[in-house]
């Protein structure tokens, strides 16, 4: 009986929580809660921002590897002349670059032909309003077959989006560095050129986040084999 006594003693002895201290045991719990919170928010907002960049370092290789691979295999012709401007990013549709190249692609190997292509970038506003789209048009050059590109309503494959600005520079065989390139001028010479430039500088940037104004920038240069090649024009002698 007494040790019954006794358990009953120490039952009432400890009784419930005050009100006072469920008070400060949930405000614990709320701190800790919040904490968490606050930390894994961070955690996934650096997640996010981690994956976009990632894209973005995607879309600059893919789109600076095909940049290079049609530049590097340009090929000069006759009525197919390098046409190249400075780039950038002012608000309009602007046609870029227009060369032929043996880069063309056949995606259809049943009704298409390899051969010498007629390609051109143009750089076009977006409509959601995030930066400029890189349009690039691929067509199979036919020689006497008029270039219309100009008249052309399709702008071509989407290469790429979220463009801020495209800009180029054009090395002539000398290490001259030009805005603008136009190969029907060069091959007007005395010693004939190829009419292409020797190399061609490229900066591309892409929007981070255009709110804050953030943005990645890549760069990289183009060798052109072809335009290194040059001509002498020969005279021809009389009977």
């Amino acid at each position: 009986m007494t040790a019954r006594r006794q358990c009953l003693r120490l039952l009432s002895a400890s009784g419930g929580m005050t009100l006072l201290e469920i008070l400060l045991a949930m405000a614990v719990l709320a701190m800790v809660v919040a904490m968490v919170s606050l930390s894994l928010s961070g955690s996934l907002d650096a997640i996010e921002k981690t994956r976009t960049e990632g894209e973005l370092y995607y879309r600059a290789q893919i789109t600076l590897e095909r940049i290079s691979e049609d530049l590097g295999s340009a090929f000069p012709g006759d009525d197919i002349d390098f046409v190249g401007t400075a780039g950038e990013g002012d608000g309009e549709a602007a046609r870029l670059l227009r060369f032929g190249s043996m880069a063309h692609i056949v995606f259809d190997p049943a009704h298409e032909l390899p051969g010498l292509g007629r390609i051109t970038y143009t750089l076009a506003p977006d409509t959601d309003g995030t930066g400029f789209i890189l349009y690039r048009r691929d067509t199979l050059f036919r020689p006497g077959e008029p270039d219309n590109a100009d008249q052309a309503t399709d702008p071509g494959f989407r290469l790429c989006d979220r463009v801020r600005t495209l800009t180029f520079e054009y090395l002539d065989r000398d290490g001259g560095v030009h805005d603008s390139w136009d190969g029907g001028e060069e091959t007007g010479a005395e010693n004939l050129t190829s009419g292409l430039p020797a190399a061609v500088n490229c900066v591309l940037e892409l929007w981070l986040d255009k709110e804050k104004e953030r943005f990645l920038t890549f760069s990289t240069r183009i060798l052109l084999p072809a335009g290194l090649l040059q001509f002498k024009q020969v005279g021809g002698g009389e009977g």
